[in-house]
């Protein structure tokens, strides 16, 4: 069952998915290269389309990390070919979780370390975990 966090729901810490708002890239270069730049909530549906951003579901993994998976459909084809081309994707330098999306997330805070990262490619989905 796939559930996603709404910020207003009553029943939010049931729930196991926070959508965010991804934008590539690295934080010191002004959002170029590669890595995550910034991560927000997602308090409104959003098209996709740029192609250094996309949404994605966020949830704990196994309690020692975190599973960032994007909907292939709703992703620009410049976005998949520059940041998940050869099934890796690819941190440049370290990103911390803002406060209020770990805790959307049900974590404390969490920081993305620089390095390469194995794709897992589904029909619909990419998916990184970041352990």
């Amino acid at each position: 069952m796939k559930t996603i966090h709404q910020p207003d729901h009553p029943l939010n810490t049931l729930l196991s998915s926070t959508l965010v708002q991804v934008q590539f890239g690295a934080p010191s270069k002004h959002c170029l290269h590669f890595g995550i730049c910034r991560v927000e909530l997602l308090k409104t549906r959003q098209a996709g389309g740029k192609p250094c951003q996309a949404t994605a579901t966020l949830r704990k993994w196994e309690d020692k990390g975190l599973e960032f998976s994007w909907l292939k459909n709703g992703m620009n084809p410049e976005t998949i070919c520059r940041y998940f081309a050869g099934g890796v994707f690819r941190v440049e330098e370290a990103y911390s979780l803002p406060g209020e999306v770990a805790e959307a997330a049900g974590i404390q805070a969490f920081t993305i370390q620089p390095g390469i990262y194995p794709v897992l490619e589904t029909e619909d989905h990419l998916k990184v975990i970041f352990a």
